[in-house]
């Protein structure tokens, strides 16, 4: 049952104050009702919708998502929403490059380096070492040989082998013969 309150007397009326901070809404419509709501919105958005500030930045509105959802293929990763090179996380040092490691992922190396270049000249770094091209064997201990297509002394071309041994240069023909450089047999 209503009360009345009029007649009373050492009665105290307290009467509430109701405000909202943004986004938080107080709406009075001069009437014993009012309405809070979130940043104007009065429903929920629907399924898969999102709440975003609206374009005019004094409100929040239902949206649709934006956000882009990203794959990569090897040898790109993503790992913290950061896409990077088979997981590396900055740049190597100057002279490295990129090789293939252990599990088929990608780091830094350095490269071995046997030759040396001063001016205009091609050296082993390595004295010791032996130069072989377009071979893998050195059956006479040599320091340079060459095996394959090679020039005769008058330029034709010999299938065979030029071994160069100190100041002698031997040149082994397919049979088996070997010329010097005055292309005197040896």
């Amino acid at each position: 049952m209503p009360s009345n309150i009029s007649g009373r007397s050492n009665t105290t009326i307290y009467l509430n104050t109701i405000s909202g901070s943004l986004p938080l809404n107080f709406i009075t419509n001069n009437s014993s009702s009012s309405t809070i709501n979130l940043g104007g919105l009065n429903s929920y958005g629907g399924a898969g919708k999102v709440m975003k500030i609206n374009s005019s930045n004094d409100g929040l509105e239902w949206g649709s998502d934006s956000d882009n959802i990203y794959t990569v293929v090897s040898p790109l990763t993503i790992s913290n929403n950061a896409i990077s090179l088979s997981n590396l996380t900055g740049f190597g040092t100057v002279g490295q490059f990129l090789k293939v490691g252990a599990n088929n992922t990608l780091v830094y190396g350095a490269d071995t380096n046997y030759f040396t270049k001063t001016s205009s000249n091609i050296s082993p770094i390595q004295n010791a070492d032996n130069l072989l091209i377009g071979t893998g064997t050195n059956t006479n201990t040599r320091k340079v040989v060459i095996k394959g297509t090679a020039a005769q002394p008058d330029g034709t071309p010999a299938i065979g082998a030029l071994e160069i041994v100190d100041s002698s240069i031997f040149f082994t023909t397919g049979g088996g013969m070997i010329v010097n450089s005055a292309n005197i047999a040896v």
